[in-house]
């Protein structure tokens, strides 16, 4: 592996996943986030990928435990832990 690998490895083994509530009351993801929880973006101001998005926080906690992430921040910052 080489370096740049084993140092983008080290950053999102750091990052952790989060669960943001927007001011609209839908839910999003920050940080970590598997790219199966994303969707492509069209603007040219915005990161390439950006976090599907919600109605229920209930609905992203789903989401991840499909994915098998079992740690992440809650939007009212506690964490989940399976």
């Amino acid at each position: 592996m080489s370096d740049y690998n084993e140092m983008v490895q080290f950053l999102k083994a750091r990052k952790p996943t989060v669960i943001l509530k927007y001011s609209t009351g839908a839910y999003g993801l920050a940080g970590s986030i598997p790219v199966e929880l994303t969707k492509e973006s069209s603007s040219i101001y915005s990161p390439d990928r950006v976090s599907l998005v919600w109605s229920s926080e209930e609905e992203v906690i789903s989401a991840l435990l499909s994915l098998g992430i079992t740690r992440f921040q809650k939007s009212d910052f506690t964490w989940y832990e399976a």
